[in-house]
């Protein structure tokens, strides 16, 4: 599974996590990435945590040159210490 930080900044009024998914989505897509994205938001009626999924308890990478595990599965990536900063842009560009 791969996380990023999207390259572009946007406003938090984005209207909705649906909106923000088509966001995430789509600058996936424009770096050529395939897959389902989801945007790690929460709404009044949803967590982030609860919005994204991982059946097979597969860890998490950036896209990074070398894929640098960011955390080994779902619970660890919520557990509150990751083993990488999510500091990967989609197009695999370290952000300080």
């Amino acid at each position: 599974l791969r996380v990023f930080i999207t390259s572009a900044v946007f406003s938090p009024t984005f209207g909705s996590v649906t909106n923000a998914d088509i966001i995430c989505q789509s600058a996936a897509v424009a770096a050529s990435r395939t897959g389902t994205f989801r945007a790690f938001v929460s709404s009044s009626t949803s967590s982030a945590a609860s919005r994204i999924t991982n059946p097979n308890n597969k860890p998490w990478y950036l896209y990074s040159g070398t894929p640098n595990r960011v955390a080994n599965n779902k619970a660890d990536l919520l557990d509150g210490s990751i083993q990488q900063a999510i500091n990967v842009t989609e197009y695999g560009v370290n952000v300080d």
